[in-house]
């Protein structure tokens, strides 16, 4: 584990309002925890005791306090260790105020100063402490402790490429697509392999319809013989046009074949011949019989051109010429759904767990032209495809899945892998983000984040993986909408918003409370870049509202904010929403619409607001319409 560069030195202090007598209170003397860090104390003697509280079957530890500094940095230790022997602290320094967090266990050096943040809007203000030891989750919620409170359920495998020992690398899909980005593209999309999979024999059958039709037909129709050239020299032409014919197919399938071989040899290699192993030989005999289709096509045109010519120059040329159109046919086709349906898409692939067949830091690295840390840098870069496979699999200058060491021993027996297909268009892979998100996180380029994935799976990644995607570039439109984030969400939402150059937040339809609204308005109003905001559909009340109201005072970027389908909002929230549009010296008169349909104002409640504002607080779809008509 790393250990955070700034090391905090204990200020004691008086001991903060709370109880320490708590201790007594604990079912299980055994496994008791302490709050350290409140208002800078972190003398172990003078810190406070968490209450385990009465949920059935979990082991949820909680404490509440009230704030005496503007951001309280806290950690959790075992009190039942001597000193700092067993301590808990955040996974994911965000250098923010994040309200959940997975943790790591540290001891007296590693993890020191890596604390949770937690600001409150005001001195004074009650918090309570959740802790889950067993699910490796750390709460705190504004408000008195709830001794019922359910503790997120969220992904507990953490797992990183790290964790695993593993090294990740993206395939591009390029433009035109290279034999190992089309099979891997396979291997990871079962939609891609099953059109893929129908369209490449496409041109087999119809060789085989033509070749049918010229053994049965064709004498019917047509004078069946050899050509009888007028001049030897056609014969020459002929033999040239087949020539250079057959020399780019030749050479075209010589190169792809081996290409397909060697990852044929690569799925052979994965451990206990997984589905994994066998999608990727399947979908490498695919290709390899798309690559034999322009022989065969060959085989055929050779008949046409001496036999079906008709005697004709002409048609000997045609002939050669034409099946060789036929044999392409598949290849424009899959392209053009290639193109269509992952464009900007990226196939990660995660090899974990790699078993050398010799000690590889004392042989296999000491061979090698390049050193671990330097091949699993370069994966990460964006390189050809070319370039990818070799450190992939050279012996001399990569990981050596397919080479040999200079005596002749294979370098590698096996290893584990993993392939993600992400796209903008294209839901694939949902399940893979949840199950393993971890790996991908810290595997996947900034490039493939911005390009390669859609809205859904940013959210999915920011549900399960809070900390590890607040971590990564976001920009100009975040739409979370629908992705089912929690209040505790918010912490990571507005770190995402205030670090990065978001102009536009649309974080409707999810689960926020009044407490997380309220404290995203408190952390927006410094923000200088955002000037779109919708939160339609969440569990605002007239408190959220207030809040909001109080945000607008602040805020003189905003330009257009959506509280729409918001039941708990009535006529007190709509009211203090116009007052800070129109009342007082700090009145916000750079909002052009504020959008509040479906609210549970009342009609005289609307009318009046819409008049103070002169029609900028929109409760209807033909609200300024009629407005406008009005006036």
């Amino acid at each position: 584990m790393s250990r955070d560069s700034f090391i905090h030195n204990p200020d004691p202090g008086s001991v903060i309002a709370g109880s320490p007598e708590t201790e007594a209170n604990q079912s299980d003397a055994s496994e008791k925890y302490l709050v350290v860090g409140l208002n800078n104390e972190w003398n172990l003697d003078k810190c406070p005791v968490m209450t385990r509280l009465p949920i059935k079957g979990r082991d949820i530890f909680g404490y509440s306090f009230q704030s005496r500094l503007p951001v309280e940095e806290i950690q959790f230790v075992d009190a039942s260790q001597k000193g700092y022997a067993r301590r808990f602290y955040p996974q994911y320094n965000l250098d923010s105020y994040t309200s959940f967090l997975y943790f790591l266990e540290g001891d007296e050096t590693c993890g020191e100063g890596i604390n949770w943040k937690i600001k409150s809007p005001a001195e004074g203000t009650q918090i309570g402490l959740y802790f889950e030891p067993s699910k490796r989750t750390a709460v705190f919620e504004p408000g008195p402790l709830n001794p019922n409170y359910d503790m997120p359920k969220l992904k507990e495998d953490l797992t990183t490429a790290d964790d695993v020992h593993g090294v990740g690398t993206l395939y591009n899909i390029d433009d035109p697509i290279s034999t190992a980005s089309k099979i891997f593209l396979m291997a990871g999309s079962p939609a891609a392999k099953i059109f893929i999979g129908i369209v490449h024999p496409a041109p087999y059958l119809i060789l085989f319809l033509l070749a049918l039709w010229s053994g049965k037909v064709a004498p019917i129709q047509i004078d069946v013989g050899i050509y009888q050239p007028v001049m030897n020299t056609e014969w020459l032409v002929v033999a040239l046009i087949y020539l250079l014919v057959t020399l780019p197919i030749y050479f075209d399938v010589k190169d792809n074949m081996s290409e397909v071989y060697e990852i044929f040899a690569f799925g052979s290699k994965i451990r206990g011949r997984t589905r994994k192993a066998l999608r990727i030989q399947s979908s490498a005999i695919i290709v390899m019989l798309n690559l034999l289709q322009p022989l065969f096509a060959l085989g055929v045109s050779f008949y046409w051109a001496l036999w079906l010519s008709e005697n004709v120059f002409l048609n000997v040329v045609l002939n050669i010429l034409a099946l060789e159109f036929v044999s392409g046919l598949d290849d424009q086709v899959v392209d053009k759904f290639i193109h269509l349906y992952y464009k900007n898409a990226s196939i990660s692939l995660m090899i974990s767990d790699i078993t050398y067949n010799m000690d590889d830091e004392k042989e296999f690295w000491l061979e090698s032209n390049s050193s671990r840390a330097m091949v699993t840098l370069a994966l990460k870069e964006d390189i050809p495809n070319e370039m990818r496979w070799d450190l992939l699999t050279s012996s001399s200058k990569g990981l050596g899945l397919l080479g040999k060491m200079e005596d002749g021993r294979t370098c590698v027996s096996s290893f584990e892998l993993d392939i993600f297909v992400f796209g903008p268009n294209s839901s694939q892979g949902n399940e893979d983000i949840i199950e393993k998100g971890g790996i991908i996180l810290t595997e996947i380029t900034n490039t493939a984040w911005r390009h390669s994935l859609g809205p859904k799976q940013r959210g999915l990644f920011l549900k399960h993986y809070p900390g590890l995607a607040a971590l990564k570039p976001w920009e100009g439109n975040m739409n979370i909408s629908g992705a089912e984030l929690w209040s505790w969400h918010e912490h990571f939402i507005t770190y995402i918003v205030n670090n990065n150059p978001v102009t536009s937040l649309n974080a409707s339809y999810n689960h926020f409370s009044d407490d997380a609204i309220i404290l995203m308005c408190e952390k927006l109003k410094g923000n200088k870049k955002l000037q779109s905001l919708r939160l339609c559909g969440c569990l605002m009340t007239n408190d959220g509202a207030i809040a909001f109201s109080k945000l607008l005072r602040c805020n003189s970027v905003l330009r257009d904010c959506w509280l729409t389908h918001i039941v708990g909002i009535s006529d007190s929230g709509a009211f203090a929403l116009a007052s800070a549009l129109t009342e007082g010296d700090d009145a916000n008169h750079t909002l052009l619409t504020l959008h509040m349909a479906g609210t549970s104002a009342s009609d005289e409640c609307k009318t009046k607001c819409i008049d103070l504002t002169n029609g900028r607080m929109i409760f209807e779809g033909s609200n300024i319409t009629n407005y406008i008509k009005e006036n």
